[in-house]
């Protein structure tokens, strides 16, 4: 498994906190230790505010040789809500252009849905298709988040990468088999909300009341990683690292110690026995908790 530094953050504010997202200076100074650090794919999208400008301008700054990364982006996620074919191919394009444009690069490595719901209409999957073979992306995918639209991917061989959501409370694409079907062995698998967008390791006493529920399971999930002596970050990081079907763990950071800190996580084993111990417990964790569109509802 490889690590793969996201970007969102460097566009929005993002996370249960809503943490400012740090400065252009900043950010080139992140990816750049990142990219010192054989941290060589990025993700982003369309829908990331600046995050595709500012990947763009490390890029730009950094002389970076465009061969020597993986980039994947997100198209907008209005391209395919109404209209027709062609005019959805019109969009995709200008979209995939503009993306390219301030990206600094030539072509994508991967380019994903990013509204799973587009995966119920064969069009909007020709349309990627159809980008691929015109040489804007190498590759193309989806972005999901439930268990059947991982499991919709399955339906389209033209696709070749699947991001998930997967974490040691959102266990969903274990009980449903996602990861014993022989076609994601060709498929590359893209992890994201290891930590569940911060949740995993906020102070039980900072939890916001809407998220009520989940503040016992948060704190027996504390209470078992200081039994096992690790920390929370690590127990987190070290139950995706433990799944061998996963290609790559997306991860952002709002700060470059927070970014240090993460490189130093990855590169140390947890015990799988303390990890597969800990992670029984969270097996029944209601989507009202793991789908964070839901939070605050």
């Amino acid at each position: 498994m490889k690590l793969c530094l996201g970007t969102v953050q460097f566009g929005l504010r993002y996370g249960i906190a809503g943490n400012d997202k740090p400065n252009l200076a900043s950010c080139i100074e992140i990816l750049d230790y990142a990219y010192q650090n054989n941290i060589s794919s990025f993700d982003t999208a369309a829908a990331y505010g600046d995050a595709e400008d500012v990947l763009g301008e490390f890029i730009k700054q950094k002389k970076i040789n465009q061969y020597k990364i993986e980039i994947n982006s997100k198209i907008s996620p209005d391209i395919f809500k109404e209209g027709t074919n062609n005019n959805w191919y019109i969009r995709a394009k200008e979209c995939v252009i503009n993306s390219l444009r301030k990206l600094n690069i030539d072509c994508l490595d991967g380019y994903m849905l990013h509204n799973a719901n587009a995966l119920d209409n064969e069009e909007a999957i020709a349309v990627l298709d159809r980008l691929k073979k015109e040489g804007y992306v190498k590759k193309i995918g989806a972005s999901v988040y439930k268990p059947n639209e991982a499991k919709k991917t399955f339906s389209y061989r033209e696709m070749d990468i699947i991001q998930i959501p997967y974490n040691i409370f959102d266990q969903r694409l274990d009980k449903e088999g996602f990861f014993k079907s022989e076609i994601i062995d060709n498929k590359k698998i893209y992890a994201r909300s290891a930590f569940l967008q911060g949740l995993l390791l906020m102070p039980v006493n900072e939890i916001p009341s809407y998220l009520s529920e989940a503040i016992p399971k948060v704190k027996r999930f504390e209470e078992l990683c200081e039994s096992y002596n690790m920390t929370r970050k690590q127990a987190a990081v070290s139950f995706v690292k433990n799944n061998d079907k996963i290609d790559y763990l997306v991860f952002g950071i709002d700060n470059l110690n927070q970014l240090k800190e993460f490189i130093e996580i990855f590169s140390k084993d947890a015990a799988k026995s303390a990890i597969k111990q800990i992670s029984k417990e969270f097996t029944q964790i209601s989507d009202e908790i793991v789908m964070p569109f839901l939070w605050n509802k």
